[in-house]
């Protein structure tokens, strides 16, 4: 989480100077949530819509596999949703906002916090440089709220554990000897396409198959490209 502050001389609300604190900090916040991260087709969540694909309607299944054409579709179905365009970028949330103790008092700093989900690929420091490009000027302070963590390195798609979770997510027929049984066999999806989160991730990718198959939030690109094609 990002703290923005906006210092300011304070005093009475009967003789405001030009711009107090509280003007300066809506300016800054405007200014970095007007910057946003771009949205874009690649990472655990473009990984995810891969290995799902196969198990998709022919349109989904050659849109997948022509990125370099339907890129642009692919990210703005999946970002029709809050909870798709999240997967996609880094998101910028301002959360919290504190001013004056009164009505009628000028603070002497004005102060949000703006809460930051990094996606893979990009570390703090990108964001901390993000958004002092964008306040340049307007005389604002910028600091982390306690440690600033990069993401967590994205787990391996190629490890036995990951394909266990892939296979359990999917429905495999074959016992792995640990006493899984599964019902459908998903031998088309080869390592080559199974770049998903990994072990750490796994849960997205199991929920985002729920809600894909339910048509609801999230993943639900794979229903919207079935609407549009019955649509058409």
């Amino acid at each position: 989480t990002l703290q923005v502050t906006a210092p300011a001389a304070g005093g009475h609300s009967s003789a405001p100077p030009p711009e107090t604190g509280v003007e300066v900090l809506a300016r800054a916040v405007l200014a970095i949530t007007g910057e946003p991260f771009p949205l874009e087709f690649k990472g655990p969540a473009a990984d995810m819509v891969r290995a799902l694909a196969p198990d998709a309607s022919l349109l989904v299944r050659i849109a997948v596999a022509n990125e370099w054409l339907f890129r642009p579709l692919l990210v703005r179905q999946i970002a029709a949703t809050d909870a798709g365009a999240a997967t996609l970028h880094t998101t910028i949330a301002p959360t919290m906002l504190r001013g004056s103790p009164k009505e009628n008092v000028l603070p002497q700093d004005a102060t949000a916090w703006i809460n930051y989900r990094i996606a893979p690929g990009v570390t703090a420091d990108d964001v901390l440089q993000r958004a002092s490009a964008a306040t340049s000027g307007l005389g604002v302070k910028l600091a982390w709220e306690g440690p600033a963590y990069d993401p967590s390195p994205v787990s391996s798609s190629t490890s036995q554990a990951y394909r266990v979770m892939a296979e359990l997510a999917a429905g495999d027929e074959r016992e792995l000897g640990m006493g899984f049984h599964f019902h459908k066999a998903i031998h088309h999806l080869h390592a080559g396409t199974l770049h998903a989160a990994g072990e750490a991730n796994i849960g997205l990718f199991i929920e985002a198959r729920f809600k894909l198959h339910q048509c609801g939030d999230g993943f639900a690109i794979l229903c919207r490209f079935n609407q549009r094609a019955h649509d058409g």
